[in-house]
Parts: C-alpha cells; structure tokens; sequence
C-alpha cells in the first residue's frame, strides 16, 4: 500500500492483500486519520517483489457502495428503535460500522441523510392495476396507510416536518424522492380511470391526488381520529363520487 507524504493513507492498495486487511485499510482512507510518516512511491510499492497495484477505481468504490448501504440500513433501523428525535450520527456510524466523518463526507446533514433512507425505503409505493378505478384507488391509500403507520415514514414524518419548514432545499428533495413516486404511481392509476371512462375528463390531477392523500396524512400526523382499515374505502368513495361519471361506482358500491 502507499503511503503520503502529509501522513494519510491513498487508496491504493496490494492486490494480493487479504480482503480483511484491504477492508482496514479503506476505512483508514474514509476516517481520514494520519498514519504514521513513512513514505512510499508508486514505483516502489509496485516494483516489490509478488506486489502489483489495485487502482483506486474498483475496489474503492464497491467499498464507496457498501457503506452507503450500511448507513442508510441503521438508520432505517435506529428510527424504528427510537425514533427521528432521539438518532443521532454516533449512534448511525456505530451501527453501520464507519465513522462520524465518512458519513458527513456523503450527506450534507443528518436530516439529508434521514430523507434519503425513507427515499430508498419506498414505504407505500405500489403498481396498481387491476381494472377497477375504485379498487386501484383503494389500494394505493391503503399501502399510504400502512406507510404511515411504518417507522420508516409515518413515525419520522411529523417530527421531520418542522425541519423541513427551515430548509426549503431539503423541502424541495424531500417532495422529489420520497412523495413524488407515490403521488406518481397515484396518477397512472387516475388516468387510466379517465381512459376507461370511470372519472370525468378535464380532471385536476393535482388537486384530486391531494383530496385522497390528505385525510390519511392529517390524522396520521395530529392522531384526532382512527385510521382503521377500511378508512381507505371511505376517502376512495368520497372523492369518487366527485370526480367519477358513476361508471365505475359499482365496485365502489359493494365495496
């Protein structure tokens, strides 16, 4: 391996080191602690006998990879344990098994790295398609409901709310990786529901996507009343029966 003259270990490494010994010594390069003075050049590293370079390229970026994994995983397992208020990045680069400052070195703040982990969670996305505007319907705000009853979002979600009032960059990616695809998969559903002729043409997508979505996010968030099972087929039928021709309201109805 080779070391610089400023003390920091480059992320080259031996080809033939032994996998345990390469994994050390990546995580010397993400922790960015000095070790020790010695100085070698690529030549003699290279022209030792049995020796031969790895190059940053491969090797450092599977590592790169399983990190990233590692970091998001414990902290969609610490936020189920205690919660979005009590995480902190102690506790995260101990579970993952990295450090405070190879974390900080891939996300901008604690919070960005919150969102990201629900992002890549995908808690209450589904495809649906069953040929039914209603039962589409249904199944897309129940998969919302049972999302807000996961720690992975609903129990992160109302304390997350205020930091994300402060930060509109941190707003903005929140809307785009994580509410978006299931708004998404939402209006595929509303448009082939226009195509069959089951909702009116001209709809207001957006607005129609808010009246489903909204009952379940307000009383996840402020807990006023339940959110049972069929809470789902209540909303669905409401808005429906709105924004529907009355084409597709006899699955509704014996819903």
């Amino acid at each position: 391996m080779t070391l610089l003259a400023d003390g920091r270990l480059s992320a080259v490494l031996d080809r033939r080191l032994p996998l345990t010994e390469a994994d050390a010594a990546l995580r010397l390069v993400e922790s960015g602690k000095p070790f020790g003075k010695v100085v070698l050049s690529p030549g003699r590293v290279a022209g030792q006998r049995g020796f031969g370079w790895l190059q940053e390229s491969s090797m450092a970026r599977r590592r790169d990879e399983r990190i990233d994994h590692a970091v998001l995983a414990a902290v969609t397992e610490l936020v189920a344990e205690v919660g979005y208020p009590a995480l902190t990045m102690e506790a995260i680069a101990q579970r993952a098994g990295t450090t405070k400052p190879a974390i900080r070195r891939r996300w901008k703040s604690q919070k960005h790295l919150v969102v990201e982990a629900m992002a890549r969670d995908r808690a209450g996305v589904v495809d649906m398609d069953t040929g039914c505007t209603h039962c589409d319907i249904v199944g897309h705000l129940e998969a919302l409901r049972v999302a807000m009853d996961d720690p992975a979002l609903g129990h992160v979600l109302p304390a997350l709310v205020a930091d994300l009032a402060d930060d509109p960059e941190l707003r903005d990616t929140f809307l785009t990786a994580v509410w978006a695809p299931r708004r998404e998969a939402c209006e595929v559903s509303l448009r082939k529901g226009v195509a069959r002729g089951d909702l009116r043409t001209g709809l207001d997508v957006d607005l129609v996507l808010d009246l489903f979505a909204a009952p379940i996010v307000f009383r996840s968030l402020f807990g006023h009343s339940g959110l049972g099972p069929k809470f789902p087929q209540d909303v669905a039928r409401a808005v429906l029966r709105g924004v529907g021709t009355g084409e597709g309201h006899r699955c509704a109805e014996r819903g």
